[in-house]
C-alpha cells in the first residue's frame, strides 16, 4: 500500500455486509476487483466469499465444497486428530512397559511427563496399575 502500512490482521465483516458485498458482484456486472476497490475490501477475499456463495447455491465448480461440507470436514479432521491421540496413548505405554518392570516413580513420573500433551484417563487405563497421578 503506497504511503501506508499493511495490517497483518484480517477485519471481520458482518454476515449482512458480506451478503450485501456478494450480491453486488453478481448483480452489479462490475469485477470483483472493481466492486471491491468500491467497497474498500480485498478483492481476494471477496473473491473467496463470492466462490462460496456459488459453492453454496450450488452454482460452484465441480467438486468445490459447500459450507455445510467444509465444516463437516473440519468436524471430521478434529475427530480423527483425537482418534489418533486416543491409540497412541496406549501405544506408547505399552511401549513403556515392554522395556520391563518398572517402579511405582518410574510410573508416576511418565504419567505426569505425558500427561501435558495427552489425555491422562487413556493413559492411566494402560498402565498395569493406577499411580496417584491418575484420576
Amino acid at each position: 500500500m503506497p504511503g501506508g502500512t499493511k495490517s497483518n490482521r484480517s477485519r471481520r465483516y458482518t454476515e449482512e455486509f458480506e451478503r450485501d458485498a456478494i450480491a453486488l458482484v453478481h448483480s452489479s456486472g462490475k469485477t470483483v476487483a472493481g466492486v471491491a476497490r468500491e467497497l474498500g475490501v480485498s478483492a481476494g477475499g471477496l473473491r473467496k466469499r463470492a466462490r462460496r456463495d456459488r459453492a453454496d447455491r450450488g452454482q460452484g465448480a465441480s467438486g468445490e465444497p459447500t459450507t455445510a461440507e467444509r465444516e463437516e470436514l473440519r468436524r471430521l479432521r478434529k475427530l480423527t486428530r483425537e482418534r489418533a491421540e486416543a491409540i497412541g496413548v496406549p501405544r506408547k505405554a505399552a511401549v513403556f512397559f515392554r522395556e520391563g518392570e518398572r517402579s511405582v516413580s518410574a510410573v508416576y513420573a511418565f504419567v505426569e511427563a505425558e500427561k501435558t500433551t495427552r489425555n491422562v484417563a487413556l493413559l492411566c487405563r494402560s498402565v498395569p496399575y493406577r499411580p496417584a497421578a491418575c484420576p
